[in-house]
This record gives C-alpha cells, structure tokens and sequence, in this order.
C-alpha cells in the first residue's frame, strides 16, 4: 500500500509540472515553430538526463532499443500534437483532451499488455467520454478560436501519449529510468534538428525565459511520470 501511495503522489506531482509546462507554451510567442520548441525542450532534458546516467554510471543504451527509440518516437509525436493543440485552442480545452489519454491506456492496455477490462472500467470509460463531449461542444461553434483539425491533432496528442506510457510501463520491467526518460529527447533531437536547422528562428529574450520553463517543469513531469 506505500508503494501504490507514492506512486499516486508522483503521478499527481507529474500532472502539476504538465499543467506549468503548457502555461509556459501558451506564453510564448506564436512566430516560435512548435518543432523548434520541442526541439529546445529536448536538447535540456537530453543534457540534464545525460548528467545524471553519467553521475550514476548507469549504461546509457538499454537492453530494448527498438521499444526504448519506439517510446521516444511516440513522444516526439505526442508533444508536437500537444504543443500545437496548446497553441490553438483555449487552454482549459487542449488541458481537458490532453488528458483523455488515460481512457485510451485503459483500452489498448488491454490488447498490448493484456489488462483485464472490468464493468467498473467500461463505465468510467463512458463517463469520461460523455464529460469530454459536454465540454467540447460548447465551443463548436465558435471556429475563431477552435476547429476540428485542432481537435484532431489534440486527440492524436492524447492517443500517442497513451501509446508511448504503455511502452513505458512496459520497458520499466527491464531499463533504468533514467535511460527511459534519455531516449525521449534523444530521438526528438535526432528528428527534428535537420527541420530546426532549415528553418531556425531565434527566440526574443522574453521567449528564452519560458522556453528555460518548458524545459524544466518537462523534465520534472517526466521524471516523476516514469517513477510512478
């Protein structure tokens, strides 16, 4: 029971540091290309991960590759996803799909790690879904300030995020966390520096200080997201 409580009390402090991360996004200012802030998040993490393994003396490599590059991949995608629905839409929405991604852990969990799907588990599922959908529509009509794409970018965010917390869980059976957490900014870096590079803005002063943010309360979530 300590166990299950301080992973709940490092889940709730990863969700904390998520929500302080898309205030810094939503702050910055919007001629920022969402890859180059990712790309920013990435290379502090990296650096910050890098430090650590190497304090450690922890192999920096792993034993999965293919899972571990697949999980870094999937979160690459995912904060792309989230970033842009932060950027486009009202905050308090992109927050509220952002977070469906329980919902779709709970049905893939059952097919990729063979969780059972119980009637209490159906249920919530309904409920989540039939909350989502009294808060979306209220805004629907309003195309100014959110549209489908968005809204489907937003899920897509949602789905990869599941998707690569599922890899997560799965390579926390066999990987030091730290190597987990390497990998994520490890392949962002790799992905999208030939797009940063092609098409490098320089951020204002003003812009460095959430950016600095983005960074930070990203590597908090992350870290207290993989221990829990």
């Amino acid at each position: 029971m300590k166990i299950n409580t301080f992973n709940k009390f490092n889940l709730v402090l990863a969700s904390l540091f998520f929500s302080l991360m898309t205030v810094c996004v939503k702050k910055i200012d919007e001629a920022i290309p969402i890859y180059e802030l990712v790309f920013f998040r990435s290379i502090f993490s990296l650096v910050v991960t890098s430090l650590i393994i190497k304090k450690k003396k922890i192999k920096p490599w792993g034993k999965n590759k293919g899972l571990l590059i697949l999980r870094g991949l999937l979160g690459t995608i995912a904060l792309i996803c989230i970033f842009y629905s932060i950027r486009n839409m009202p905050l308090s929405i992109s927050t509220v799909i952002q977070y469906t991604y329980p919902i779709f852990i709970s049905i893939f969990a059952a097919f990729l790690i063979k969780e059972k799907i119980t009637l209490n588990l159906l249920i919530a599922l309904f409920i989540g879904w039939f909350g989502i959908l009294i808060i979306l529509n209220p805004y629907q009509s309003i195309s100014y300030e959110i549209n489908k794409f968005t809204i489907f970018i937003a899920f897509a965010g949602s789905l990869t995020t599941s998707l690569a917390y599922l890899a997560v869980k799965k390579l926390s059976r066999t990987e030091d966390i730290f190597v987990i957490i390497k990998y994520f900014p490890l392949i962002s870096v790799i992905t999208l520096f030939p797009i940063v590079y092609i098409n490098w803005i320089t951020p204002q002063i003003n812009d460095l200080i959430w950016i600095i943010g983005i960074g930070i309360f990203t590597q908090a979530g992350q870290t207290f997201l993989t221990l829990g």
